[in-house]
């Protein structure tokens, strides 16, 4: 609800990209790729899409790996938003995407590049053309693939650091969104949505209310008294999917769902007020190898007792080695005889990150008909998104959101460093 892609705000900034120039607070900023804020106009004006390069077919990544993004929805367009396929150079060629013809279409006025193209090579190499020629202030790449990840030590990749480097600003990875928006609701058991704020120490937290919730049924000032000790402030009330301004004397109701910031030490005080404790989670399944699903169980193997299902046996080999503490299964998450073997009754969470939403969607209510506490699903079409989260689907994990989220933040921010 926070970073919906279809309201309207955002639709017009979509509508700026288009037309070549996307201003925030006096910048211009150009584009690259922009394939994941077209995405829902995609969907809801197909006839606005861009006809086809003569010869070539568009390019689709459909990685061999369970969770991986950005499969669809790629768009042929330059930093100007221009088909540069159709656009001849002064020589009369083609230009490609990462060409320095074709980040001069806008690049010498631009304070901002955000290159989002499904290639990572062409991400990079635009950010250091950009750089190179015009002194962009600001570069943004999204570099999907875990080969960039950096040393195993923890130090980031000297491809992106030091004077011989690809000059990158901020670097976007989905997958790596996706893993650590997953991990921080496993970490604060009841809630719908967690975000991090000041390197973690703070959380604006979405939980539902419920009947026995303390709060429940009282005024919205009442949550001071309850808790004296606890710096807390309520953000925004979600009734009925629509957004009420909390004010002191709100009434917080049942099956309101409720946004606040609270230190990371006093969350759980605060969800307290509004529903029932759940207990802290201990067992979890992970449907999908991909990247999602191994870089989710490297997160979190030493700090829960983790399983792993995958369906490729080649994969399967891989993550055993890659793993040190999760059980790696091969099988199919929407078997029922497989998830029965496992005690699926004894899962408090069960996360479905494959490449297929259907798959997803259809072993999350598996799951949680045969028992298991909670099911996180990755849902990669927002329109499935509603239709599922709050029935046998709990919590409704969107690449999407979370990819725009990240984009928009660091667009808007200008050069604020801290607030």
């Amino acid at each position: 609800k926070l970073l919906d892609p279809s309201d309207n705000a955002l639709r017009q900034e979509i509508d700026n990209h288009q037309k070549g120039d996307a201003h925030h607070q006096g910048r211009i900023v150009r584009i690259i790729g922009v394939d994941i804020f077209l995405q829902q106009r995609e969907r809801d004006h197909p006839d606005d899409r861009p006809p086809q390069p003569a010869g070539a077919a568009k390019k689709r990544h459909d990685d061999d790996n369970e969770g991986n993004l950005g499969r669809k929805h790629a768009i042929w367009l330059d930093i100007g938003i221009a088909r540069r396929d159709q656009r001849p150079d002064k020589r009369g060629d083609k230009t490609g995407e990462g060409e320095q013809d074709d980040l001069g279409c806008g690049g010498v006025d631009a304070d901002m590049l955000i290159a989002v193209t499904n290639s990572d090579e062409i991400n990079m190499v635009a950010c250091q053309i950009s750089h190179a020629l015009f002194r962009t202030p600001t570069k943004i790449a999204r570099v999907r693939s875990p080969a960039y990840d950096g040393a195993d030590d923890g130090k980031s990749n000297p491809l992106f650091g030091g004077k011989t480097a690809f000059n990158i600003d901020q670097i976007i990875r989905p997958e790596q969104l996706v893993t650590e928006a997953i991990f921080r609701l496993i970490q604060q058991p009841g809630a719908l949505q967690v975000m991090d704020f000041a390197g973690g120490l703070v959380q604006l937290v979405a939980v539902k209310a419920y009947s026995d919730g303390a709060l429940v049924g009282r005024e919205l000032k009442d949550l001071r008294k309850d808790l004296p000790k606890v710096d807390t402030r309520v953000a925004a009330i979600f009734r009925k999917d629509r957004p009420i301004i909390p004010r002191g004397d709100t009434v917080i109701e049942a099956d309101d769902e409720v946004f606040f910031l609270a230190a990371r030490k006093d969350i759980r005080a605060v969800v307290s007020e509004l529903q029932k404790l759940e207990k802290p989670y201990r067992r979890i399944l992970i449907a999908g190898g991909g990247n999602i699903g191994a870089r989710l169980a490297t997160s979190i193997e030493n700090q829960y007792r983790v399983k792993l299902i995958e369906r490729g046996q080649v994969r399967c080999k891989e993550l055993s080695e890659m793993l040190n503490k999760t059980v790696v299964l091969q099988g199919d998450a929407s078997d029922q005889d497989l998830l029965l073997e496992e005690r699926i009754d004894d899962v408090d969470v069960f996360c479905a990150v494959t490449n297929s939403d259907e798959a997803n969607i259809m072993s999350s209510m598996l799951a949680k008909k045969l028992g298991a506490r909670k099911v996180m699903t990755l849902i990669n079409n927002a329109a499935y998104v509603d239709l599922v989260q709050g029935g046998l689907v709990d919590i409704a994990v969107s690449p999407e959101q979370a990819t725009i989220g990240s984009l928009l933040q660091l667009v808007r921010r200008g050069s604020i460093q801290a607030a």
